[in-house]
């Protein structure tokens, strides 16, 4: 088995700045679901940041990995399920402020107040999925988890 990968000092800046970044997030949504004032600024500067951050890290984690046959199978699971729904996430928030900005400057609408439950749907998802990059952070950190 290949020696495993310690936490680093950008693996504890990428866990909190993750806190930050959902943070940015949720005060976007919130602003334009209940005052209806979109911050395109603010989420451009939040993406740009995930982007440069955050994906830059699991990126190079990704490549620093072992088989998953190194691995206990829920492990695996848990690893993989992170990174596709974090991958997923980040781009459906590309997605979201795409349509919701061409929609509320070609149509002047809310593309967030038309589409509650998909609104709310992708908020949930984006809390599991910082919530299980957050769990494999601390179980590292604890040592149950040798990542």
């Amino acid at each position: 088995m290949a020696a495993r990968v310690a936490l680093t000092p950008f693996s504890h800046f990428s866990a909190a700045s993750e806190l930050f970044v959902t943070a940015g997030v949720f005060y976007f949504f919130w602003q334009a679901m209940v005052r209806e004032r979109f911050r395109w600024s603010f989420i451009a500067i939040v993406i740009a940041f995930e982007t440069l951050v955050n994906i830059t890290y699991m990126t190079s984690r990704l490549s620093q990995h072992e088989t998953p046959a190194d691995y206990p199978a829920w492990q695996t699971a848990l690893l993989a399920g992170h990174g596709i729904l974090s991958l997923a996430m980040f781009l459906g928030l590309v997605a979201f402020v795409f349509l919701a900005f061409r929609r509320h400057h070609v149509e002047k609408a809310n593309y967030f107040l038309d589409h509650r439950a998909l609104t709310w749907g992708f908020l949930a998802l984006w809390v599991l999925s910082v919530a299980s990059g957050e769990a494999i952070y601390a179980f590292q950190w604890t040592g149950t988890m040798h990542v």
